[in-house]
This record gives C-alpha cells, structure tokens and sequence, in this order.
C-alpha cells in the first residue's frame, strides 16, 4: 500500500467490526482536516469513501482515494479467498 500521498492521509482509526477497519482521510498539512472515512459497506461488499458534508475534492486527492480503496478491497478479498470476479 502506498505510505505517502501528496495532499491527504489514510489513519487506521478502529475496528467497524472483528474483520475490517475504519479509516480516516485527512488533509496532509497542519491543519489535518477530516476530510471523511473509508469504510468497510456491506450491501456492497467493498470498502466506500463517505465523505464530511462541505468537502470539495480535485482529480488528485480522488484518485488516491480511489486507489486506497481498491487496495483494501483486494486486501479483503484474499483475506475472505475470494476471486477478483
């Protein structure tokens, strides 16, 4: 997974339950604004980015988003021995 991006921060915050874990993406400068959560969403079986009301996103800070979740949800799958289809 990768460890630094440019404009946020992915914190392991706490379990949502014994398999997955919720995290929190924050502003990477010194403010560290809670920008919103990546958690595990059941109905959908992957992780989701849910966002803080007011936040506003740029092509970079989604894309590292994007790819944090995609991460985690290959993590979870071979977690599960699930297949990617």
């Amino acid at each position: 997974m990768k460890c630094k991006y440019r404009f946020i921060k992915f914190i392991r915050s706490r379990k949502q339950n014994p398999k997955t874990w919720i995290y929190l993406v924050r502003t990477n400068d010194i403010q560290s604004a809670l920008l919103g959560t990546v958690k595990y969403f059941a109905r959908w079986r992957q992780y989701g980015f849910f966002p803080e009301a007011g936040t506003v996103y740029e092509k970079t800070c989604l894309s590292d988003i994007k790819e944090f979740c995609i991460e985690l949800n290959e993590r979870q799958r071979l977690r599960n021995g699930r297949s990617k289809f």
